[in-house]
């Protein structure tokens, strides 16, 4: 395509996480942490307590102390990788999704983050909601760490690991840190794409759901809804064929568009990117599909399926925010 689809970032592991909590001046967190997860486990607390515990924990995650260098180090690696870059998002990565039969996505929160923004590392941090989006204050990357850390302990995350059995003592955070994607030029679309027809049986090809504008596909704002595209093929190479079963609604209260979000070159191009990427995920992991990698992308009865988050730039660029295995249906 004469252009990079994966923007250049990093991965920062789970050790940082465990590091940060065990740090010694963060006993009260330490401490307001297991009194979080023995009450979930004994089942005592009713949605409005936990919502309560759930704020007063994530509080302290705010006001924690970060190990000596821990930011320093981050911010070293930023500008190795990410050099001249001066915004960034901090993207969440737990080990408690992207698991069989337990995805999680939607889970937990990314924050972006301005690293020209300079603070006291240590200094206290705030969440502060905008509709369904959260955005940390001061916007630095030593909040936004902290935040990601705290998204860890969301309600919606606790229950549904409550829900599939998990052991909250091992839930864990990592961070994939990538430059922010309104930095060249504006968003044209958002995009999702499972690698599977959900909610059907012996249908080939994909699921799309699209987005106008910079507006969320996933935790969308009340009232809009993004666009449903089947893109049917079932022969390796085969060209798509697309059939709309819900058009999107960019804002709530407004009519729902009468076309689709992207063109049929983009649609076509999309299809292109996925299957690519699919073919050579199935090359790279031997146990994602047990016959010819080229078929793994048509058949409906793969066990496993990719589940991609896309941006659409104004220029028709696109750029793969995350991709991560599906197991749903």
């Amino acid at each position: 395509y004469g252009y990079d689809l994966v923007p250049a970032g990093l991965g920062v592991p789970f050790k940082l996480y465990k590091d940060f909590v065990e740090h010694p001046p963060n006993r009260e967190l330490r401490e307001g942490l297991a009194a979080l997860i023995n009450s979930v486990k004994q089942g005592a607390l009713s949605p409005k307590q936990l919502s309560d515990e759930v704020a007063r924990v994530q509080q302290l995650f705010y006001t924690a102390k970060f190990p000596p260098k821990m930011v320093e180090r981050v911010e070293q690696r930023i500008a190795k990788v990410l050099p001249g870059v001066p915004k960034v998002k901090v993207r969440s990565s737990a080990n408690a999704e992207d698991m069989p039969n337990f995805d999680g996505a939607g889970l937990y929160a990314s924050f972006a983050a301005n690293l020209k923004k300079e603070a006291d590392d240590d200094a206290p941090c705030k969440v502060v909601s905008e509709g369904v989006k959260s955005k940390v204050k001061p916007k630095t990357l030593a909040c936004a760490m902290k935040a990601v850390f705290a998204s860890t302990w969301n309600k919606r995350a606790i229950e549904e690991r409550t829900f599939a059995r998990l052991d909250h003592e091992t839930a864990l955070m990592g961070f994939a840190i990538v430059p922010d994607y309104e930095l060249d030029e504006p968003v044209a679309a958002n995009a999702v794409v499972v690698t599977r027809v959900i909610n059907s049986r012996n249908v080939y090809g994909y699921t799309f759901a699209i987005q106008q504008g910079n507006t969320l596909v996933t935790n969308p704002d009340p009232g809009t809804l993004a666009e449903n595209i089947i893109a049917a093929f079932n022969e390796p190479g085969e060209p798509a064929s697309f059939a709309v079963t819900r058009f999107a609604t960019p804002v709530a209260g407004q009519p729902a568009l009468k076309k689709t979000v992207l063109g049929d070159k983009a649609l076509h191009q999309l299809v292109e990117i996925i299957r690519t990427a699919e073919i050579a995920y199935c090359r790279a992991r031997p146990d994602y599909y047990p016959n010819d990698c080229n078929y793994a992308p048509a058949d409906p009865d793969k066990v496993r399926a990719l589940d991609f988050e896309l941006k659409v730039m104004e220029s028709g660029q696109f750029i793969c925010k995350q991709m991560r295995e599906f197991s749903g249906r």
